[in-house]
């Protein structure tokens, strides 16, 4: 490793040298020694793009890594070249809007899982990658599969109950998602699901009580205070349907989008509640912001996993 990063090193100064060389000999007149210096600059430069792009790779894989370690937790640890691999296509994920190139890599993943947590990981992803792509019927069967291969997978129950929540599923879904909940009770997402589906099913009680209880381990959740803000308003609490409302704002929530939804639920027009996130009433910047939520919640869940194996071990 040091070597490389010697090479490396050495190509740029001398790349940097060479370009100061073949600068000086033009402005000196004398560019007819130059060819032959632009010709070894050009070669230096066509192995210095690799070890350059090379580190750039590796920094996106440790992000990768680090975004997604709730998941990766106990797969193809004694297969680094596989879990590469594995973090490699993902990192991909998290870029494409469209994944039919992933969807393929990641089946043939499959085919090299030795245990029912590695099968059961690859499949959860591939179903991520089914659901964004638009096929929901495929994105289910892979998630039933990925829970027949390991029933303890909180975060495939999960994304199972916002699937079938979207395909107004509802009872299907609380199931899925009481059972997330059970599995990792501390995780503030999993909670915001919970609360979102309530509101959905018009029941504004049990949909408060998980969304303060979402608030209660993440302060500022913003999801939580737009579950509340429409909470309250089903239930003609005005005062503090706007409060949340306001919180929701300050937290990067779109004021008018809110506002809209707020005052047709106080009319009791409930037709603007439609089955999917709450993120749809974000804005950009609170999007953003419930993404970073996600990856919180899921860097936590696989903390305290660990911390849970071990008290098991001893």
């Amino acid at each position: 490793m040091r070597k490389r990063r010697l090479i490396k090193y050495v190509l740029i100064v001398a790349e940097l040298f060479l370009a100061g060389y073949i600068v000086y000999l033009f402005s000196a007149g004398l560019g007819d020694r130059a060819p032959l210096l632009c010709i070894l600059f050009a070669v230096l430069l066509v192995l210095l793009i690799p070890a350059l792009r090379s580190r750039e790779d590796a920094r996106v894989l440790a992000r990768t890594e680090k975004v997604y370690a709730g998941y990766l937790d106990g797969v193809f640890e004694d297969a680094p070249a596989l879990r590469r691999k594995l973090v490699g296509i993902l990192s991909d994920t998290l870029t494409a809007e469209k994944h039919p190139a992933l969807t393929p890599r990641l089946a043939a993943m499959e085919k090299r899982c030795r245990t029912d947590r590695e099968r059961a990981v690859v499949w959860f992803f591939l179903a991520r990658c089914y659901t964004q792509d638009g096929e929901p019927d495929r994105a289910e069967q892979i998630y039933r599969q990925a829970l027949a291969a390991d029933p303890e997978f909180s975060s495939a129950w999960s994304n199972l109950g916002v699937l079938l929540q979207s395909r107004r599923r509802y009872a299907e879904a609380e199931e899925c998602m009481m059972r997330a909940q059970t599995q990792d009770p501390t995780n503030a997402v999993k909670l915001c699901n919970l609360a979102n589906l309530y509101i959905l099913m018009h029941r504004p009680a049990e949909a408060k009580a998980y969304a303060e209880r979402a608030l209660s381990l993440q302060e500022g959740m913003l999801e939580a205070c737009v579950c509340l803000s429409v909470a309250y308003a089903m239930e003609g609490n005005r005062s503090e349907a706007r409060r949340y409302v306001r919180k929701s704002v300050k937290l990067g929530g779109d004021e008018k989008q809110l506002e809209r939804i707020q005052n047709a639920v106080l009319r009791g027009d409930y037709r603007v509640l439609e089955p999917g996130d709450t993120r749809l009433s974000l804005s950009e910047e609170g999007r953003r912001r419930a993404r970073a939520e996600d990856r919180r919640a899921a860097k936590e869940s696989a903390r305290m996993a660990k911390a849970s194996r071990r008290e098991e071990e001893k």
